[in-house]
């Protein structure tokens, strides 16, 4: 069978997954945050999509992490040095080779250089590969002797999931995440890895305790029967621009339900609260009421700025001249590798 062929056949699964999660959740009266009621309503052609769809699904992905594949087109390509350089930066602090590249499956795209595709997104899940490296968090999962897993909370089209389990094949990854977000990464990860085994649940309540996580290499989960989970505790959760767009009580449930579980780490890489979220105090306020944060540096600029770390004195007067202005991202606006210690 094509691998076009194959993916649809995968997208006709997850969708098939996903209606009946949001089903489910509509008879329990399940809600996002108002940021992301809004944002998954531009998904909503997604619930019937065509073939040439899925073909391309990643470039469909924008909806999710803004990356759009017409900036990446040849006419464009006076950017790639400054992806080839910011890569290079990304690589003096990677002592492991972690560094996986853009799929070309189902329309994968981004700049080529030296046999390897990438693009921001490639590079920001590579930044955060190197971050919970820099803080100790992917030892666990090196010469496993016992099954391990993973919890990502929001995985988005599954872009960081791709380049764990070509890290770690061996561990389990779990999934919790909006259905029309499934969709996407359920559809993206069994065409990926064509030979893994996968759970995608169809929103019901179940016993959970029953339910053995290792039995697959990826497990997906509708959000809202997070508080219900009683299988074995992950070993790490995660979660990457995702925490900024909700609401604060959300964030105190997952964080809360990840102490509880006895997971000893969970690690954030968000804003402190996007700009349009009302709905949030801050992600490290809510972090610090159930654990010790610490922060990790990886490089001295957000992961979306394409400058060198070590730009000289242009690159030096620049910033200087946007902190006179007042127009260098503080506080709330800066991206923060976070790790917090529950246990």
């Amino acid at each position: 069978m094509k691998v076009e062929d194959q993916a649809y056949k995968n997208y006709l699964e997850a969708r098939d997954a996903a209606l009946k999660m949001l089903e489910a959740g509509s008879r329990v009266d399940a809600k996002a945050s108002a940021y992301y009621e809004d944002e998954m309503r531009g998904l909503e052609y997604m619930l019937d999509a065509s073939p040439l769809i899925i073909k391309n699904l990643r470039h469909h992905c924008h909806h999710i992490t803004g990356v759009k594949e017409y900036e990446y087109r040849e006419h464009h390509r006076a950017r790639a040095l400054q992806f080839q350089k910011k890569l290079g930066d990304l690589k003096k602090c990677d002592g492991r080779g972690l560094f996986v590249q853009e799929s070309e499956i189902l329309g994968g795209f981004g700049f080529k250089f030296d046999g390897q595709l990438y693009n921001s997104d490639t590079l920001k899940y590579y930044e955060c590969m190197l971050a919970m490296e820099k803080g100790g968090l992917l030892n666990i999962f090196r010469g496993m002797n016992a099954p391990r897993s993973l919890l990502e909370i929001g995985a988005g089209w599954g872009g960081l999931a791709y380049q764990f389990k070509k890290v770690f094949p061996k561990a389990t990854y779990i999934i919790v995440d909006l259905p029309q977000s499934i969709i996407f990464s359920a559809t993206y990860l069994k065409t990926a890895f064509p030979d893994a085994a996968i759970f995608i649940s169809d929103g019901s309540a179940r016993d959970w305790k029953n339910f053995n996580i290792y039995d697959y290499d990826f497990v997906f989960l509708p959000y809202y029967l997070w508080a219900g989970f009683d299988f074995k505790s992950p070993d790490l959760v995660i979660n990457t621009i995702g925490f900024q767009e909700m609401s604060t009580k959300q964030i105190i449930d997952y964080v809360s339900k990840t102490k509880e579980w006895g997971t000893p780490y969970i690690y954030s890489f968000n804003r402190d609260r996007s700009p349009y979220n009302y709905e949030l105090s801050t992600v490290s306020e809510v972090m610090k009421n159930f654990a010790e944060v610490s922060q990790i540096k990886i490089l001295d600029v957000p992961y979306y700025d394409f400058n060198s770390k070590r730009g000289g004195i242009i690159s030096g007067l620049k910033n200087f001249i946007k902190n006179i202005l007042g127009l260098k991202r503080q506080g709330v606006n800066e991206y923060r590798h976070l790790v917090g210690k529950l246990n």
